[in-house]
């Protein structure tokens, strides 16, 4: 017995809800009970997985087969969407939900043995790793409910396993995110820059924007590669809210403001949040499951609506898009709640003969093809659903300019375990250096200067009564050394420790002391 999936030795469960299920064996790769069909085509490196089905709601397919795994090995834990300090190693287990992919690595051996899909399928993908099986778990929900296919072969996802002898679990796991992600789309330069979020926390105007341009054309004096200024939440006509295509008292002209920012030879960059509209303005059958501030993306006027406020920013003269709120405004749940289910159920979209991983597929799509040549980065995006549409992603929930606690937390987990995706998915972005001057500087600077050097976007957040002549040098060195991006990083303590203190930069080896008393 070896460790990959023959389609012999497979069994397939299909879950149709209440409690419905079917389960049988596959000896030729096909298997069909009433109007449901499941195949499983042969590739050179797993199997690609197909739905047909009637007007039966089908909820999940599950493909489990035999193995043999023996020795140590570790489980790499990755996440639905963005981490939230739990991405990590862990143990073999039938109990443990692995959403898109693992690596399992054998420290003593240098083995690894490498579990996934291939990015963008149309379900949510995970699996389940003992030493004696493997298990897939598709779920093909729309929404809370069994997607209703009507007759509709759907390609479910390409299933991919690989295996690496004498290497570390970083360099594995870099290998194998580039067999998942064969046409990542990256900005033509590394992304970097500010963001007012982490200082201002929503409470912004035109004229603060204005002077955190004004620092960040002093912090990047002479530096080519030119940076961002993103522009984060609290600029519309309601918080966090929308519409999308007008602004608060605070704010005078988006498109003038742009304009500033460009004038001063930076980079203009917005941040929205597609799916919310607090105006209560939009027709009754844009909502989604009678939420009155949230579209249902499967509505095809909803993303035309999208499609407009996306194209509306670029002609305000913005080159980069944020946008944020996708995952829990399509399932009312963080990535860090979908442990046993993606969603409440009993619901479902308007258009039901489409899957949630589909709906969402197609929400990205439209953003990217109205934003054009513009940078976009997803925030609680969907990681998996985001790669090879979106230049950069957001991969850890908020760090902080208050508690350097949260920014040890969530931003250094997110980097340690997702840096093997960066420039491979996207520009793996860990999120910011909060400056407000209640985390001491010597904290902060740690965490600035990884990020500077860890090759992937480097984000800062200063307030400008906070930034001292002695920080603006630093912060001035860090931009200019993550303006190129050439810096190669690696975790070295990971398969351990959730919030790493050893890493490698350029082949020598760094410790990074991140004190958490703030």
């Amino acid at each position: 017995m070896d460790r990959k999936l023959r389609i012999a030795d497979c069994t397939v469960e299909v879950n149709f809800g209440g409690g419905k299920t079917f389960r049988a064996n596959t000896p030729d790769g096909k298997t069909s009970v009433d109007d449901v069909t499941v195949e499983l085509e042969a590739t050179d490196k797993g199997a690609k997985v197909f739905l047909t089905a009637g007007s039966t709601p089908v909820e999940c397919i599950k493909i489990d087969f035999p193995v043999e795994i023996k020795g140590k090995f570790r489980a790499l834990h990755d996440a639905w969407e963005r981490g939230y300090s739990e991405l990590c190693f862990d143990s073999l287990s039938m109990d443990k939900k692995l959403p898109w992919y693992t690596i399992l690595h054998n420290e003593d051996t240098l083995e690894n043995i490498a579990y996934g899909v291939k990015v963008r399928p149309n379900a949510f993908c995970s699996f389940a790793v003992s030493a004696e099986k493997v298990e897939l778990c598709c779920d093909v929900h729309c929404g809370g409910d069994g997607v209703i296919l009507s007759g509709r072969r759907l390609e479910v996802c390409e299933y991919i396993n690989e295996e690496y002898e004498g290497i570390s679990a970083f360099a594995a796991g870099r290998r194998f995110c580039a067999l998942m992600c064969t046409d990542p789309v990256l900005a033509k330069k590394p992304v970097y820059g500010s963001n007012n979020w982490y200082y201002a926390y929503g409470h912004s105007s035109d004229a603060l924007i204005k002077r955190d341009t004004d620092l960040l054309y002093e912090l990047c004096e002479g530096i080519e590669n030119r940076p961002y200024m993103v522009i984060d939440d609290g600029w519309s006509v309601n918080r966090c809210g929308g519409p999308w295509n007008r602004t608060n008292g605070n704010f005078e002209d988006m498109k003038a403001l742009a304009s500033y920012i460009s004038d001063k030879d930076i980079l203009p960059g917005i941040w929205f949040r597609p799916l919310c509209d607090r105006s209560e303005k939009f027709p009754s059958e844009w909502r989604l499951r009678n939420d009155r501030i949230t579209y249902d993306p499967s509505v095809p006027a909803v993303i035309e609506k999208i499609e407009q406020d996306v194209g509306l920013m670029k002609d305000w003269g913005y080159k980069l898009i944020k946008h944020d709120f996708t995952c829990n405004d399509t399932t009312k749940r963080w990535g860090r709640d979908m442990a046993s289910s993606i969603t409440d159920s009993g619901w479902h979209y308007a258009d039901r003969s489409r899957t949630t991983a589909e709906i969402i597929l197609d929400m990205y799509r439209a953003i990217k093809k109205a934003a054009g040549d513009i940078v976009i980065i997803g925030c609680n995006t969907y990681s998996h659903l985001s790669a090879g549409i979106f230049e950069a992603n957001r991969t850890g929930d908020d760090t902080s300019g208050r508690s350097f606690r949260r920014t040890v937390k969530y931003g250094v987990n997110t980097l340690a375990f997702r840096l093997i995706q960066n420039n491979i998915f996207y520009a793996a972005d860990a999120d910011c250096v909060g400056i407000t001057g209640d985390i001491p500087w010597e904290n902060n600077r740690e965490w600035l200067n990884l990020l500077a050097e860890s090759g992937s976007p480097l984000f800062v957040s200063p307030s400008p009564d906070a930034v001292t002549d002695e920080m603006k040098k630093d912060l001035h060195r860090a931009f200019e050394i993550n303006s190129r991006q050439t810096d190669v990083c690696e975790p070295l303590d990971w398969l351990w420790n959730y919030t790493p203190n050893r890493w490698i930069i350029n082949g020598t080896e760094r410790h990074f002391s991140w004190k958490c008393d703030c």
